[in-house]
């Protein structure tokens, strides 16, 4: 069936499961005094496009705490999709599938929101989809400028010696080097035929929305949980 509104469906789908390598139970840990993953269901929710926001977790403690954030959890994701081989791609996949067997009608685009981004707002969200939808590429993701990691001061190392990481002849000045920008992992915009048909979450030539560092933040390790504390610490003070 098709979407009879003007507007396309955008299903926003925040992946959450339970195991974690680095941080133990991440995606529920008390930041700043809410658990983690309240600031992506919030962002999700403030945003233009939120109605159609899902859950996708394996663990019924991070659903419980999901919903009690307000977030839809229609589905237990499978074990088979939490294990740390599983593929971000099998998980959204599982999720249009479940979704759209829910609702009875097919997605336009997905737009795939990731817990450890704690400082993507809603204007960050409505900024980026609009961009997306005004330009009808297959695909978007949400980056900073590099400026201070750029591949042209990098090196590799091969028995004890340093080699360019990119091939150089005569040395640029810094200020002189084309920008780089860094997947953030903040937000990631397809269509329903990337994902779906070809397989695929990026395209070959993704359209950028651009971030600011402090914005990128992406929790990984204790040291980013700790500077993403001392930022929101820091706003609610401001505030």
């Amino acid at each position: 069936m098709k979407n009879k509104n003007c507007f396309p469906t955008i299903l926003t789908v925040i992946p959450a499961r339970g195991g974690s390598k680095g941080l133990k139970n991440k995606n529920i840990l008390s930041l700043a005094g809410k658990p983690l993953i309240a600031y992506t269901i919030e962002a999700a929710h403030q945003s233009r496009w939120g109605q159609n926001a899902i859950v996708s977790t394996d663990s019924k403690n991070i659903a419980a705490i999901a919903r009690r954030c307000g977030a839809q959890v229609p589905f237990i994701r499978p074990r088979s999709l939490a294990t740390d081989k599983a593929s971000t791609l099998g998980v959204l996949q599982h999720a249009v599938k479940e979704w759209e067997k829910k609702a009875e009608k097919k997605v336009d685009h997905v737009l795939l929101l990731q817990c450890t981004a704690p400082l993507r707002t809603a204007k960050h969200i409505d900024q980026a989809v609009w961009l997306f939808l005004s330009r009808k590429q297959d695909s978007l993701i949400s980056c900073y400028e590099g400026a201070s990691v750029h591949p042209s001061i990098m090196y590799t190392e091969k028995r004890g010696q340093l080699i360019p990481f990119c091939a150089q002849g005569k040395l640029k000045r810094r200020q002189d080097f084309k920008a780089v920008y860094v997947r953030n992992g903040a937000i990631y915009l397809m269509s329903r035929a990337l994902l779906m048909e070809k397989n695929q979450i990026v395209g070959e030539q993704p359209l950028l929305y651009l971030m600011s560092r402090v914005s990128s933040i992406n929790i990984d390790t204790q040291e980013d949980f700790d500077m993403a504390e001392l930022i929101l610490t820091h706003k609610k003070g401001r505030n």
